[in-house]
C-alpha cells in the first residue's frame, strides 16, 4: 500500500497478461493463474486458491470483476475484499461499490475500487518497461530490415482479439492506407501476435508498397520498445492500442462494436475515428453487418495520422 512502505503486493494474473508486468518495480511478486493450459482444471483451481490463501493476505482488490475473481477473493480468507457489484458472485466480496450506468474511461473505473483503499489516481498514466534486451532486439529486427534512424516509420496493427472479428477493419483498407504513406516517403510497419499472421500476408499482398511485416515477430515488451520509433500508430481496440499509449506513441483508434468511453487508455496524443450508429457500440463478437468498420474510410485514417 502507498501509505505503508513494507506492504507486500502480490499480483493474480494470466500466463500471457504477466508479459505487461515483466519489469514493474511495483509488484512484489506474480501468481500466475494459467486458466487456458495447466491450471483450466476445477481441481488445480482450488489448488491455486489453497496456495493463494497460504499468503495471508489481509487485503484482496479485485480489478477483474467476473465469478472466478470473486471465488478466488474470497477462498484467500482475506478480512477485506474490494471490488464492484459486478458479476455472478460479486456477494463473496465484502468491499463493494455499485457500478456505474454510463460508461468512464477504463482507468478511471479501476481507480473507484482502489478509492475505497485511499489509493489515489497517480498523475502519470500506464506504464511498460522494456528491458535494454528488448531496446536490442527491435533494433535489429529495423535493422534486418535496412530501415534507417531518420526513417518515418508508422506502425499497423490490422489485427484484434481472435473472439472479435467485428473489430478488424478490412486488409483492402489497410493496404491503401499503407500505399499511400508510401508515397509520402514514410514506411509501415504490422504488428500484431502471431494470430494475425494471414492477415498480414494478405495485405502484403494487396500492397504494392510492401510494407515491413513484424507480425507475431515480437514479444509484447518488445513491441513496446518498437512502439518508441513510430510517429504513430494505426490500430483496432486491442492491446497494441494500450502499449501504445504507455510507451507514449500517438495513435488512431478505429472503434466499431465497443465504445471508446469505455476502452481508450489515457494518451497524450491520439485520434478516434468511429461511426455514430443507432447498432453501436453492441459488443458482439460476430455480426452480419460490421458497418461500424465499414463505414470508416481509408481517407479518414490517412487525415488523422497526417494531423498527427
Amino acid at each position: 500500500r502507498q501509505n505503508n512502505p513494507k506492504a507486500f503486493i502480490a499480483l493474480l494474473i494470466g500466463r500471457v497478461e504477466s508479459q505487461a508486468l515483466k519489469g514493474c518495480p511495483y509488484v512484489d511478486e506474480m501468481i500466475i493463474y494459467d486458466r487456458k493450459g495447466k491450471d483450466r482444471s476445477l481441481m488445480r483451481f482450488f489448488e491455486l486458491a489453497k496456495e493463494i490463501k497460504g499468503y495471508g493476505f489481509e487485503e484482496v482488490v479485485d480489478l477483474q470483476h467476473n465469478s472466478r475473481s470473486h471465488l478466488f477473493a474470497f477462498l484467500s480468507s482475506a478480512p477485506d475484499r474490494y471490488g464492484y457489484k459486478k458479476g455472478k458472485y460479486w456477494f463473496l466480496l465484502n468491499r463493494t461499490i455499485s457500478d456505474l450506468k454510463y460508461a468512464i474511461a477504463p482507468v478511471e473505473h479501476q481507480f473507484r475500487v482502489l478509492a475505497m483503499l485511499g489509493i489515489e489516481k497517480p498523475s502519470h498514466d500506464l506504464e511498460l518497461w522494456p528491458s535494454a534486451d528488448d531496446e536490442e532486439a527491435a533494433r535489429r529486427l529495423l535493422d534486418g530490415e535496412w530501415v534507417g534512424e531518420n526513417q518515418v516509420l508508422v506502425g499497423i496493427n490490422p489485427g484484434a482479439s481472435p473472439k472479435w472479428a467485428t473489430k478488424k477493419w478490412s486488409p483492402e483498407n489497410f493496404a491503401k492506407v499503407c500505399d499511400a504513406l508510401a508515397l509520402e516517403e514514410i514506411r509501415t510497419v504490422l504488428v500484431g501476435s502471431a494470430a494475425e499472421a494471414e492477415t498480414g500476408i494478405e495485405i502484403l499482398k494487396l500492397t504494392k508498397s510492401k510494407p515491413i511485416n513484424l507480425i507475431g515477430k515480437t514479444s509484447l515488451t518488445e513491441l513496446a520498445a518498437l512502439m518508441k520509433r513510430f510517429k504513430c500508430l494505426v490500430t483496432s481496440d486491442s492491446a497494441p492500442m494500450h502499449i501504445a499509449a504507455a510507451m507514449k506513441t500517438p495513435f488512431v483508434a478505429l472503434f466499431g462494436p465497443t465504445g471508446p468511453m469505455r476502452h481508450l487508455p489515457p494518451a497524450e496524443k491520439y485520434a478516434v475515428i468511429t461511426k455514430d450508429l443507432r447498432c453501436a457500440p453492441c459488443y458482439k463478437p460476430v455480426c452480419s453487418d460490421t458497418r461500424c468498420m465499414r463505414e470508416i474510410t481509408v481517407a479518414e485514417v490517412l487525415k488523422a495520422v497526417r494531423e498527427i
